[in-house]
């Protein structure tokens, strides 16, 4: 049986449709990159600010037990600068970002997991921006989505991934991923984010 062929007006409807379609997608993978690329060059920038610590501590060699016995100031830690910016984009970060960004390096399944999702396919909808999560939801994404890309100066996501699911003993030997799943209150989320910078600080 033949089709009907579409008119000029319907061809360019349908077009129009499909392109709507893809574009909350297409968002969402942009503003994913985009986090990536920032985060390569904060990456970037803690391994030349370290350099430039480290020639700078050894130059002072001859001199550090005079200053040492008067008191002197420490260098800077070029981490901090990066962990302000990380904790900059985790407040503004809308949750097609959070969502696409976890889902990237997480996975659907640890992301919906910790989110406190049976569906794993609602992961995908959030970061195409076809859905919103609840406010609760939202700040455990935003949470993890801290704690993440915190890890994620040292380590693999495969690493980042086992980090979540690993017991921990500041948490009574609970996973950081099963903390977020059934934290319900503001002091409960918060206490993730701070044993990830521990962690990373931890291999510094």
């Amino acid at each position: 049986m033949r089709m009907p062929k579409m008119s000029t007006a319907q061809r360019q409807a349908a077009g129009r449709s499909s392109r709507r379609a893809v574009r909350p997608k297409a968002a969402a993978d942009l503003a994913a990159r985009d986090i990536d690329a920032r985060l390569r060059e904060a990456k970037a920038e803690v391994a030349r600010l370290e350099a430039a610590r480290d020639t700078l501590i050894g130059g002072r060699g001859a001199r550090a037990g005079r200053e040492g016995a008067r008191g002197s100031h420490a260098p800077p830690d070029p981490l901090d600068s990066v962990e302000a910016a990380i904790e900059r984009a985790a407040v503004a970060a809308q949750p097609s970002e959070m969502a696409a960004y976890l889902q990237e390096h997480l996975g659907q399944r640890l992301t919906a997991y910790l989110a406190g999702l049976k569906d794993v396919k609602r992961v995908g909808q959030w970061a195409r921006g076809t859905s919103q999560p609840p406010a609760v939801t939202r700040e455990r994404l935003r949470a993890a989505f801290h704690a993440t890309q915190l890890l994620l100066m040292r380590y693999s996501d495969d690493a980042v991934g086992g980090w979540f699911f690993g017991a921990n003993s500041s948490l009574d030997d609970r996973a950081p991923a099963a903390v977020l799943r059934e934290a319900e209150a503001p002091d409960e989320l918060a206490l993730v984010v701070p044993l990830a910078r521990a962690f990373v600080r931890g291999a510094h």
